[in-house]
């Protein structure tokens, strides 16, 4: 879990990872934007945004991704991804190549906790 706080806006990422022989097998990766004060305002901007995060990854075999709301002033993407369909390729470039040690130690250089 990594957060980041700024005058009405938090936004909380969890990443979930799944390993299988030590190898990512499959990773959901889950972000909370919590909007308070004067930035609700902006809360259709926040929407519109995380909307066209989610669509590109629509050609990504292996990939899912949605968009919740609850609320006026909290958005939820939640993009999942599954290592074992996609091309080598596609793991490279999202990162789902490294082993459980190496992982944990990005994941702690990028600020998150590993539990």
């Amino acid at each position: 879990t990594n957060t980041a706080t700024a005058e009405g806006f938090t936004n909380e990422t969890t990443k979930t990872y799944t390993f299988k022989n030590n190898k990512i097998s499959k990773l959901e990766e889950k972000s909370v934007v919590k909007l308070s004060g004067d930035t609700t305002q902006y809360f259709n901007d926040y929407k519109t945004s995380a909307d066209k995060t989610v669509e590109q990854f629509k050609s990504v075999n292996g990939a899912s991704a949605k968009v919740s709301t609850n609320n006026s002033s909290e958005i939820t993407v939640t993009v999942t991804y599954n290592a074992d369909k996609m091309s080598e390729s596609e793991r490279q470039t999202y990162s789902l190549n490294e082993s459980i040690e190496s992982a944990q130690d990005i994941l702690t250089k990028e600020g998150y906790t590993c539990k």
